[in-house]
């Protein structure tokens, strides 16, 4: 779920990600997503993103 005052989602477990950069769906920043992979780099990413 999309956090509205940030560009951060919520996940399960309250893990805070971003959409990974180079995304598509990243520039259109849906409520809901469902992510197959998360990333831990500096931050946590999402990648292979489809909205709902």
């Amino acid at each position: 779920m999309r956090e509205r005052e940030t560009r951060e989602y919520r996940g399960a477990r309250d893990a805070r990600f971003v959409i990974a950069r180079g995304s598509v769906i990243g520039r259109k920043q849906p409520d809901w997503v469902m992510a197959a992979e998360l990333v831990e780099t500096n931050r946590l990413y999402a990648r292979r993103v489809g909205r709902d």
